[in-house]
């Protein structure tokens, strides 16, 4: 395919994102979002015209019958949708990165008994279950020795199989999903890292049920549940990946949730900083409009820089995905999602604050918006877990490099 073809077919599906964002997402999110039921948020109509549209398919290999989008255009198509909405942004964003899972690490056997339901099933979600009450941010850097960090959720073998018993909350689409990949300890002696396993749950297995819909400050739209096990018994063939492996080999995968996650922040921002330009354009304050004061011009144009930085970054890193990741350190992939998010946040507050009162009413756009926004503090991972994940690959291996530590030592 030559560039100009590549660039035309990359600008044909943001241009969908765009136009399914304002057609099916603009006129249902508000009314969505204020529903008093969390579970009533989500609508299964919103999300067949995504597949319809072709959104959903987009991230699986044209080889195994998708479209093969390439890291970078995705994270264009999640900003995009996350103009319209976060939450719905973020179920579609689930299912694509997650079928990627099937790609690298499924059999033979488990891609053709999965993957044609994930390509055609207008309704077929997925769900990763990892989070638990005592494990959250653990799995994203497991802590030093002694302490291992263990999942509480066990899978021991029986009757030829597999018995699952545990309790997973704050999973994203667990309430709708068809399949959820649930992680479970498998070495009771090793550490999450090494001593879980990865299986695949399809909804109505017996012993899987779902507890309570999450009632969330924001991201409404997505759905987050408990997921319950009890004595759920999974066969040898439903192990995806190697047993204790947990989801060792999946990096890449989770490397593009990340920048997806950063995307979806900057689709956030984007639409609060629309927002707070128009409102400044509009109200007068003070006999002026409020952009024609230097003190809101400065704001603004601060926040379109970061805006532009994040998104530069973002799209570096995902480009460097797309190239295999050979282009930058491992630490550099931690970073957009944390600046983004930190970005949005700003962004959507100075938008409240150029309201005024009307802003911090509920019901207005852009208090739904700094709603959203606070999301990315935790989002697969906190932004302080992110961070001291960065510093222990900067620091640790400079303890090794230079052979003295970096904490405590008085010869510096």
């Amino acid at each position: 395919m030559s560039a100009t073809t590549h660039g035309e077919e990359s600008q044909h599906w943001i241009t969908v994102a765009r136009e399914f964002a304002a057609k099916f997402i603009a006129p249902r999110v508000d009314a969505l979002d204020a529903l008093a039921d969390p579970a009533a948020a989500f609508d299964w109509e919103i999300f067949e015209n995504a597949h319809a549209c072709g959104l959903t398919r987009l991230e699986v290999s044209r080889e195994n019958g998708g479209q093969g989008a390439s890291a970078l255009l995705m994270c264009r198509v999640f900003l995009e949708l996350a103009r319209g909405d976060l939450g719905i942004a973020t179920d579609i964003s689930n299912r694509t990165y997650l079928s990627r899972v099937f790609e690298i690490a499924a059999t033979p056997e488990q891609r053709e008994r999965f993957l044609p339901d994930i390509l055609n099933d207008p309704r077929y979600l997925l769900s990763l279950a990892g989070t638990e009450p005592g494990i959250g941010s653990d799995a994203i850097m497991p802590p030093r020795e002694p302490y291992k960090a263990r999942y509480a959720t066990t899978a021991v073998r029986r009757d030829g199989g597999w018995s699952i018993t545990g309790f997973k909350h704050y999973i994203n689409s667990a309430s709708h999903a068809r399949l959820l990949l649930v992680l479970a300890q498998t070495d009771p002696d090793s550490s999450l890292a090494q001593g879980s396993t990865m299986f695949l749950v399809p909804a109505g297995t017996p012993g899987l049920r779902i507890g309570k819909v999450h009632d969330k400050l924001g991201e409404r739209c997505a759905n987050n549940a408990e997921v319950i096990l009890e004595d759920c018994r999974v066969p040898d063939e439903n192990i995806i990946g190697a047993v204790n492996q947990g989801g060792a080999g999946f990096g890449l995968v989770l490397r593009r949730r990340n920048m997806y996650t950063a995307s979806t922040a900057i689709g956030v921002g984007e639409a609060a900083y629309a927002k707070a330009v128009e409102r400044a354009f509009s109200r007068v304050q003070g006999g002026s409009r409020l952009i024609d004061h230097d003190t809101i011009r400065l704001e603004l144009i601060r926040h379109r820089m970061n805006l532009d930085v994040a998104r530069t970054y973002i799209e570096a890193m995902a480009s460097s995905l797309d190239d295999g990741a050979t282009s930058a350190t491992p630490d550099m992939f931690l970073y957009p999602k944390i600046f983004a998010g930190q970005t949005a946040l700003s962004v959507a507050t100075s938008a409240v604050e150029i309201h005024g009162g009307l802003g911090y009413m509920k019901g207005s756009i852009v208090e739904k918006l700094l709603r959203d926004a606070t999301q990315f503090l935790h989002a697969h991972g906190s932004d302080r877990v992110q961070l001291l994940k960065a510093a222990r690959m900067q620091y640790d291996s400079a303890v090794v490099q230079t052979g003295y530590a970096l904490a405590g030592d008085s010869s510096r």
